[in-house]
C-alpha cells in the first residue's frame, strides 16, 4: 500500500511540475508595431545599399546607433528604425529636431536638405549617438 501512495504522489508532482514547466514556456513572440511617422511622412523604407542613396537606415540597438555615421547627399532621407527593447527617440544635437519616442520596431524618418554634419542622440540614453554627413 505505501508503494501506491508514493506512486501516486509521485505522479501527482510530476504532473504540476509538467503544468508548471508549460506556464513557463517562452511566450509566442508579440506582432512588431507598424512603422510610424516620426518626422516626415514617407513610405516604408526598404533597405538601401550602403551611403549616397534617397535613403539610408540607422538601427538603434540598446547600446548603439549601426551604422554611427552614415553620408546621404543632400535632400536624401535617413531612417531610424528601433531594434532595441525599449522606447527610444532621436534629439539633434543642435535641437532643431526631436522625434517622438519610438516604441521597439518604430521608426522615424528626417529628410535633411542642406549639407553639413549633424551629430544626433537618443534622448533616453544621451550617451549614445551618431552623425549625418550631408553632402
Amino acid at each position: 500500500m505505501m508503494t501506491m501512495r508514493r506512486l501516486l504522489v509521485i505522479s501527482t508532482l510530476v504532473l504540476v511540475l509538467a503544468a508548471l514547466l508549460a506556464g513557463c514556456s517562452a511566450p509566442t513572440a508579440a506582432p512588431v508595431n507598424p512603422p510610424t511617422t516620426a518626422v516626415t511622412p514617407t513610405a516604408t523604407p526598404t533597405p538601401s545599399a550602403g551611403n549616397n542613396s534617397a535613403h539610408v537606415i540607422v538601427n538603434i540597438t540598446d547600446t548603439a546607433f549601426v551604422p554611427s555615421t552614415v553620408t546621404i547627399k543632400a535632400g536624401s532621407q535617413v531612417v531610424w528604425q528601433n531594434t532595441s527593447l525599449t522606447p527610444e527617440s532621436i534629439v539633434l544635437n543642435d535641437g532643431s529636431l526631436t522625434s517622438p519616442t519610438m516604441s521597439p520596431g518604430d521608426v522615424a524618418r528626417h529628410v535633411f536638405s542642406k549639407a553639413g554634419t549633424f551629430g544626433y542622440h537618443s534622448l533616453q540614453h544621451p550617451t549614445v549617438g551618431g552623425t549625418v554627413i550631408v553632402q
